[in-house]
């Protein structure tokens, strides 16, 4: 049993070690580890986060890059059921998120809340990178409900951005789906900001 706790204690400790180096964006320490134990590209942190992960957080394509060619899991769910392209939407980072959907990262993968990374990208009040999963996103997830019976149009609506409510009505969101609440996203604009109406 103690021999088994110390390979769990080392384990750990190399797990931090790869996370700090991917946070510090050493490619160079990072081969030689991965050299030295290629499972190591798969350690998790206590957020369930992948090197990946905390490459994509810390935007830092370089690092990203490396380890999706390296054999990175782009398709990952860290303890909030998020995957790295989800993570890149929330931080509304236009490269990560377009470099991730070229190698293959899954768009309709949905977190612990049900949502998808387009949901999420409403966050961010650029509209690249909702253009981004629009084009990347089978026609029938654009009006995808979360758990709370959101879709991108209501959180678009929810955080007043125009651009992405414009974007996603040009590729057919529903403007009458209601959530849980029975709210449609034009309730949500009006309730949010006195200027909520002029989104639509």
């Amino acid at each position: 049993m103690a021999g088994y706790d110390h390979i769990e204690q080392t384990q750990a400790l190399m797990a931090s070690i790869i996370h700090e180096l991917v946070h510090a964006g050493d490619i160079t320490a990072l081969k030689e580890e991965f050299q030295r134990d290629k499972g190591l590209i798969e350690a998790l942190n206590s957020e369930g986060m992948t090197p990946l992960f905390v490459a994509v957080s810390t935007g830092n394509l370089e690092c990203v890059q490396f380890l999706a060619t390296s054999g990175a899991s782009l398709n990952t769910r860290d303890n909030l059921g998020r995957t790295p392209l989800a993570l890149a939407a929330y931080q509304g980072w236009n490269d990560g998120v377009y470099y991730l959907l070229a190698v293959g990262a899954d768009s309709t993968i949905v977190d612990n809340c049900g949502r998808l990374p387009l949901h999420a990208a409403t966050y961010y009040s650029s509209g690249r990178t909702v253009g981004l999963l629009l084009q990347h996103l089978p026609s029938d997830h654009i009006n995808k409900q979360d758990g709370e019976g959101m879709t991108a149009l209501h959180w678009a609506a929810y955080h007043g951005r125009a651009e992405h409510v414009k974007l996603l009505i040009d590729h057919d969101a529903e403007i009458v789906a209601r959530d849980t609440e029975g709210k449609t996203a034009l309730h949500w604009a009006a309730q949010v900001s006195h200027d909520g109406l002029k989104l639509f």
